[in-house]
């Protein structure tokens, strides 16, 4: 028992979670539903989930920010934040604006707030235009998925290389303009929004991603680099659900491997008798959480799931549209280019 008389876990965790809990077992099939009036589909929230997710990866990418952590940073915030809020009060793509600025900051990665207007208004730009796009609408289950989507008008005319050439010589807003300033109200009215919704309070979580965890981890159970390199990559694909916030960061790591060495075939098979490699981590208990994670990163791969939130513009669920969405100021003005 501890001093307090609560019991204590017989496998406590490696990371402090009096400040950042994991939310309890029963509250994550929507977790942005919860205390909402508007019905969302599982399937809607983890589009929009997935939407937004893209957006921080393509964005951190674009800023040459190599080091994983910038992109972990950025998605742990946008997940706690619509862990506390609905999809119908805020649209993941000022959250995610915002999120990459709040990671930079955390990160100490320098950059203007200019830039990532940019770099956002140059994602929009790609997303309206299906950029990178191959599926058609022929495709039965992604067919019905692109209903939810909006495009623009020359998205349905122009060959792929027509798009990137439009892309490719669009020129730079003015940050003397409407549309720029529309833009940088809205990621900094929503950087307000997220620092007031989290108590200010982020110290923890540059310390805290699962990368942390793997090496050590592969050295202790004397695994080679390339178990590690793969279980990196497995680790980078976590952040693209809200694993980080449902999940310790421990059993993210340990799924990570997991699935690394399975990869690889029989010569990187870790042990699993008298008791499997893991327990020494995180407790024989967590065996079914390993499990859901594991199976929640794999269904990643599937393209049915991934292609539309990571390659067009979803619009998002509030109810009188978001700064961006079709019919809004933003969209008429990059109507058709």
């Amino acid at each position: 028992m501890t001093k307090d008389g609560q019991a204590s876990s017989r496998h406590s965790t490696v990371v402090d979670r009096t400040i950042h809990i994991t939310l309890p077992r029963t509250k994550i099939a929507t977790p942005s539903s919860l205390e909402r009036k508007i019905t969302i589909s599982q399937d809607m929230e983890l589009q929009q989930y997935l939407h937004g997710t893209s957006l921080l990866a393509e964005t951190s990418v674009i800023l040459h920010a190599h080091a994983p952590s910038f992109f972990a940073t950025a998605c742990v915030i946008f997940h706690r934040f619509f862990h506390r809020v609905s999809l119908v009060e805020y649209d993941v793509w000022s959250v995610a604006m915002a999120c990459t600025l709040l990671a930079a900051k955390l990160e100490e990665y320098p950059i203007r707030i200019r830039n990532i207007v940019l770099i956002y208004a140059h994602l929009y730009r790609r997303r309206r235009l299906r950029v990178g796009y191959t599926a058609t609408l022929s495709d039965g289950n992604d067919a019905a998925a692109l209903n939810d989507t909006a495009c623009s008008k020359l998205a349905l005319s122009l060959t792929e290389s027509e798009k990137q050439n439009v892309i490719r010589f669009q020129t730079p807003m003015s940050q003397l303009g409407h549309v720029y300033k529309a833009w940088e109200d809205k990621l900094t009215d929503t950087e307000s929004a997220i620092l007031r919704e989290l108590g200010f309070t982020f110290y923890w979580i540059t310390d805290s991603h699962p990368h942390k965890f793997i090496l050590y981890m592969v050295k202790a159970v004397d695994a080679d680099k390339v178990v590690a390199k793969r279980a990196w990559n497995y680790c980078n694909d976590s952040f693209r659900l809200d694993l980080c916030v449902r999940y310790e960061a421990e059993i993210i790591a340990c799924a990570a491997i997991h699935m690394a060495a399975c990869d690889l075939g029989p010569e990187h098979a870790l042990p699993v008798e008298p008791e499997p490699w893991w327990v020494v981590f995180v407790g024989n208990e967590r065996g079914k959480d390993l499990s859901q994670v594991c199976n929640a990163i794999l269904a990643l791969s599937d393209p049915e799931i991934t292609e539309i939130p990571n390659r067009t513009f979803i619009p998002s669920l509030l109810k009188d549209g978001s700064f961006n969405d079709p019919g809004s100021f933003i969209w008429e003005a990059e109507q058709d280019g």
